[in-house]
């Protein structure tokens, strides 16, 4: 099954429907990127930087409702989920791998 994470509340909300779930893939469907196109000048710059910690709020929001929604499927439903994949551009606290694996195999 794959998620795109602009929607993934509302599969976390209903994770208990999932029971034969056994392998998902989290994708972002979104571009929460900032570029700077165009002239730059005070306010553009303090723009941008708005915009850029409102992407980087917005993708850690997105991050914790994935962890959530494999922590609550693997609560409901005991070794049946086998694979869970991170998007590819991840950029985890510390470093870390990606954590869903971890939360599996708890």
């Amino acid at each position: 099954m794959i998620i795109p994470l602009s929607d993934i509340d509302r599969y976390v909300n209903v994770v208990d429907r999932f029971q034969s779930l056994v392998s998902v893939t989290f994708k972002p469907d979104e571009f929460l990127e900032v570029s700077m196109r165009g002239s730059i000048g005070l306010r553009m710059i303090r723009d941008f930087g708005q915009l850029y910690e409102e992407c980087k709020r917005k993708r850690a929001q997105q991050f914790r409702a994935m962890i959530v929604f494999v922590q609550k499927h693997c609560q409901l439903f005991p070794n049946l989920l086998q694979e869970a994949d991170c998007p590819p551009d991840c950029n985890w606290p510390d470093r870390q791998q990606c954590p869903l694996r971890r939360l599996m195999s708890n």
